[in-house]
């Protein structure tokens, strides 16, 4: 007992205190631990030694075993215990966040590679476009993702061609990857190049600062980062992590990183398989793989020696979590780089108000691209003033917009339609009675999703068959679809232009990957004329023969009740306008709208993005909304709707008594009831440099989190639902 240490350990538990246990001499701070807690046995984190002990030694348990040593070290840990603290959660619940799983922690890795077999079977044509993979790469043996990618066929089809015995896989232990990193520069402008050296001349030492890369859509911001990486990654031992706001830019990612640097760098997202993510995690943590892309949850990833973020599209609100533990991607990416002390990189044609004003007050570097590369100009943007135009009931394209679609599919150009609005439509009422479907577990509409025939909640997921009896009088067919959604869109666009292939993109679509991936490969090939979809189709994509965008309702998002609605409709609709005519070809933008003469509207049209952002900065700041205070949300929820009444009741009376607090509510929750809970809100601003309301939530964690009823504590809350 006299030569074993005692430690400190932290289990992912809710529970925001250490454990106490005993170790041997060869267990260090930082390393990944099996433990006895209860009847259990349960990974864990050593955190450090501890000092004198108020309870008997004999008392305490020993450490079982050392699943991997050293895995995080103390800056990372104080990264942690800053995520905690900033978003009002326990280390115990952030832990949860981070740790793999037990399959991941033991898995021996190996790197899966294929050749040639038997060529005397059946060649169909997808077995040929194997064979010419091979043949035209002068290659005997090729990794499996190269073949992916090359070939753009799935793993289960190679695996059906290895039990065929057309291909043999062979599984090889890794090694550290010495090869020398090649770059393929493209032919820089002269804008771009004085960039790129302004960007490698601020990186030069390993040390925290944020910069930020300020570019028009089209202007190659993508291609100005894969020059930083080059120069990293040819000059350093470092790694270099990529964060995009959605998995689906990642194929053109690939192909265009494919094509600069001659190999498929890995990805990291919450649809990988646990295959693929025991390699990678595994590779990460030995530095054998020096250049990562991958969703929000990458940034939590154990990397040896990062030296360098790069977070793409940072005002995309998708790198809010929402669910869960709730944290902003970006935030806890600049928050990672201070602690460890390496630079981050954001890029956006639209970045957030928070970024502006951080330029603005010198805490960011911003290097600007005003120009879209090469012959492309940027879009010219109209707006269609919807009170002057007739539209039939149940359509949506106005006569102008029919008549420049048609121009456009007349020239062999592609058109992007975009509603942000999945399903037929929104709403299904009986024309007899007045009933509407509504979800039983939440007080919201059900959307129809005629296609699939099913009424569907678009917030907890339930469906019903969709059935055109009225439920509550019993009428015959008398169930009648109002509102317009993409299906119903789609549906309109066949009639006025029958001959048209149509690609429909949504959330739907995107849950297969192999699908969505072959979509926008088809969409490249020009094998559909029209896209039509949601915000996914506004993210990043880069189509050469797309000349047009229609937006069917520029209005669609200023219904919200949320500060932020005009900041983020001016975003999406300059985003969407950014795809059309990103090559030779002259693009154009329409946007139909019922109120033309609005101020973020009028800016879009001029081009003047500065306009728009001043506005909006001097709106907030007169009224001291964020980023010129703080804002933090507690939702509180529970089946029993007086209970939870009864805690926003007194955790508002908590908060009322505080200076320097504004507080708002509690109130009724915009959508009170959803997924079978009553919904409060709590809304409460202060000084940004003042963060009392952190130290007072801490000091009663304990006590809020022990009532009877969910409360879901949001820091700095994008949405207010």
């Amino acid at each position: 007992m006299e030569n074993r240490k005692i430690f400190k350990v932290i289990l992912p538990i809710k529970l925001n205190k250490p454990f106490f246990y005993l170790g041997d001499d060869n267990m260090l701070p930082g390393d990944i631990v099996l433990v006895p807690f209860g009847r259990n046995i349960n990974i864990a984190l050593i955190w450090e030694e501890a000092g004198t002990i108020d309870f008997p030694v004999e008392k305490l348990k020993p450490i079982k075993e050392i699943l991997i040593s050293q895995l995080y070290n103390k800056s990372y840990r104080n990264f942690l215990l800053y995520f905690a603290s900033y978003n009002l959660t326990t280390i115990g619940q952030v832990l949860r966040l981070i740790l793999p799983n037990i399959k991941i922690l033991s898995y021996k890795p190996k790197f899966i590679t294929y050749l040639l077999g038997n060529q005397t079977i059946r060649m169909t044509s997808n077995r040929k476009k194997i064979k010419a993979i091979y043949q035209s790469n002068n290659l005997m043996e090729i990794s499996e993702s190269e073949l992916l990618l090359k070939s753009c066929l799935t793993k289960n089809y190679l695996q059906e061609q290895v039990k065929k015995g057309f291909l043999l896989k062979q599984n090889k232990e890794i090694i550290l990857d010495n090869v020398q990193i090649c770059y393929n520069e493209p032919v820089f402008s002269d804008a771009q190049k004085m960039v790129v050296n302004d960007i490698q001349k601020f990186l030069t030492k390993k040390k925290f600062k944020v910069g930020f890369l300020n570019g028009v859509t089209g202007a190659g911001k993508t291609e100005i980062y894969f020059a930083v990486i080059a120069q990293i990654l040819q000059t350093t031992k470092q790694q270099v992590l990529v964060l995009l706001p959605e998995i689906l830019l990642t194929k053109q990612f690939i192909d265009k990183f494919y094509k600069r640097f001659g190999f498929i760098p890995e990805i990291w997202h919450s649809k990988a398989s646990l295959s693929d993510k025991k390699k990678i995690w595994h590779k990460v943590i030995t530095g054998n793989i020096r250049f990562l892309v991958g969703a929000r949850s990458a940034l939590f990833l154990p990397f040896k020696n990062l030296g360098l973020i790069i977070l793409d599209e940072e005002h995309e609100t998708s790198y809010k979590q929402e669910d869960n533990l709730v944290y902003h991607a970006r935030d806890m990416a600049i928050a990672r780089s201070y602690k460890e002390g390496f630079p981050i990189l954001l890029v956006s044609a639209t970045p957030s108000l928070e970024t502006k004003v951080n330029i603005k007050i010198g805490k960011y570097q911003e290097f600007c691209l005003q120009q879209r590369y090469g012959v492309a100009s940027l879009p010219e943007i109209c707006l269609i003033d919807m009170k002057k135009e007739v539209i039939k009931s149940g359509k949506s394209l106005s006569e102008q917009m029919q008549q420049e679609i048609r121009s456009c599919l007349e020239k062999k150009e592609q058109v992007l339609i975009f509603l942000n609005r999945r399903g037929y439509a929104p709403l299904n009422i009986c024309k007899s009675c007045g009933y509407r479907y509504k979800c039983d577990n939440c007080d919201v509409a059900m959307v129809e999703h005629r296609a699939s025939n099913r009424l569907l909640c678009h917030h907890c997921g339930s469906m019903k068959v969709l059935i055109k009896d009225c439920p509550k009088c019993h009428s015959k067919d008398s169930l009648v679809a109002y509102g317009i959604g993409l299906e119903r869109t789609k549906e309109e666009l066949l009639e006025y232009f029958p001959n048209s292939k149509i690609a429909m993109i949504t959330s739907d679509e995107s849950k297969d990957l192999d699908k969505l991936t072959q979509i926008f490969q088809d969409i490249e090939e020009n094998k559909y004329d029209i896209i039509i979809g949601t915000q996914i189709i506004s993210k990043g994509h880069h189509f050469a023969n797309l000349t047009l965008a229609c937006v069917i309702d520029g209005d669609i998002g200023n219904e919200v009740q949320d500060l932020r609605c005009t900041e983020k409709m001016f975003q999406m609709l300059h985003q969407i306008s950014g795809r059309v005519g990103r090559e030779e070809k002259k693009g154009k933008a329409l946007i139909q709208t019922y109120n033309p003469q609005s101020n973020f509207l009028q800016t879009l049209i001029s081009g003047n993005i500065e306009e728009f952002y001043n506005y909006e900065m001097a709106k907030r700041k007169k009224f001291l909304l964020p980023p010129f205070s703080q804002f933090v949300a507690l939702i509180i929820s529970g089946q029993d709707k007086s209970q939870a009444h009864k805690v926003a009741m007194d955790l508002a009376k908590l908060f009322s008594q505080q200076a320097g607090i504004v507080l708002y509510g509690p109130a009724p929750a915009p959508l009170f009831f959803l997924r079978n809970k009553f919904r409060y809100r709590i809304l409460l601003k202060f000084p940004r440099e003042n963060y009392k309301v952190g130290t007072i939530i801490r000091h009663y964690y304990n006590q809020i989190m022990n009532l009877k009823t969910n409360i879901k504590i949001d820091v700095d809350p994008q949405n207010f639902v």
